[in-house]
């Protein structure tokens, strides 16, 4: 279901947070809040079109959920409207399709607000690290220079 680029990550929200709050979402919730990755990064272009397919399976009427959901920048198809929504709809769905697993790789505060911070994982590299957008040479190739950093 979900990307090995992400398969750790999600890892580190145990199941028992991602099944709190019944209440609210009667399924599984893991967010990875991208603090520092940006939808052009190379380490998720094989799976960005994902938010896509999933954003359609939301909102289109005749569309049912998968029982296992997973998004990656989803907000890049919606609008911020649409990202308010998001999870009234999803629950509203979640019955009828029998979603159990909802999983969202976001930077989007409007899909963050959503959600218990026990489903949440903030995902960022130190600013000596070479990945983050921190790094001065990422900053330099950016700002200084012109290039494409992605």
């Amino acid at each position: 279901m979900t990307d090995p680029v992400f398969a750790e990550e999600f890892e580190l929200i145990s199941d028992e947070d991602a099944n709190k709050h019944q209440d609210t979402y009667p399924f599984a919730v893991r967010v990875l809040v991208c603090k520092d990755i940006t939808p052009r990064d190379p380490r998720v272009e094989m799976v960005l079109d994902m938010g896509r397919g999933f954003t359609e399976r939301v909102f289109d009427p005749r569309e049912q959920l998968f029982k296992r959901e997973f998004a990656v920048f989803p907000e890049r198809f919606m609008s911020c409207i649409e990202q308010q929504s998001t999870m009234e709809i999803i629950k509203r769905k979640a019955a009828e399709s029998g979603l159990t697993d909802l999983r969202i790789v976001t930077s989007s505060p409007l899909l963050v607000s959503a959600f218990h911070k026990e489903y949440i994982r903030i995902l960022s590299h130190p600013k000596d690290d070479p990945r983050s957008m921190y790094h001065k040479d990422y900053l330099r190739a950016l700002f200084v220079e012109g290039k494409d950093v992605a």
